[in-house]
């Protein structure tokens, strides 16, 4: 989905699951689909408690999904029922080292800040005050948006299929054939 080369400069008019191509672009046939259009933040503030599922570390499990995920809804509810502050359980249940001593918080951060894309799409997508749960590789966050830009930008997700160019099995016996009459 990276270093995508589009020319048709519609794609910021189409609707949602318009294709484009097939274009031969090197030694590729490609095909590009819009798969998704939605207005963002520019740059969004948010905090978390991680409930893992596994080690840093060693990279080896340390609790099953369905029981990081129930824990975590679990813990959603507390919070927006306003039973336990979200303070108190960065302090006392996250599993994120890295940002407990911040409030769960790492500041703001854009669409080049180096986090997965779902804990970053929870703060550009969402709103001030939206909290929810989001799965990324080390497990399930519990994610409050502090604050979003008041400016906004309009992303684009494009799929791809590529198909290398290479000649067919009996293109390659008649190149054979001739060079060796040749």
């Amino acid at each position: 989905r990276k270093n995508m080369v589009i020319r048709d400069t519609t794609v910021y008019t189409d609707a949602v699951g318009t294709v484009y191509g097939p274009y031969n672009e090197g030694a590729y046939f490609k095909i590009y689909k819009l798969a998704g259009v939605k207005s963002i933040a520019d740059s969004a503030n948010v905090r978390h408690i991680l409930i893992g599922t596994i080690d840093p570390q060693k990279q080896t499990p340390t609790r099953p999904k369905a029981q990081a995920k129930k824990t975590a809804d679990s813990l959603l509810t507390l919070i927006k029922e306003k039973k336990v502050s979200f303070d108190t359980l960065v302090k006392t249940i996250s599993e994120d080292r890295g940002s407990v001593d911040k409030g769960g918080s790492y500041g703001w951060m854009n669409e080049t800040t180096q986090f997965v894309e779902p804990f970053k799409n929870a703060g550009l997508e969402g709103t001030k005050g939206n909290i929810s749960v989001v799965e990324t590789q080390f497990g399930y966050h519990i994610i409050e948006v502090l604050d979003v830009s008041a400016t906004r930008h309009t992303n684009y997700r494009l799929d791809q299929i590529f198909k290398p160019i290479v000649p067919s099995e009996e293109t390659t016996k008649r190149i054979f054939d001739e060079a060796k009459q040749f």
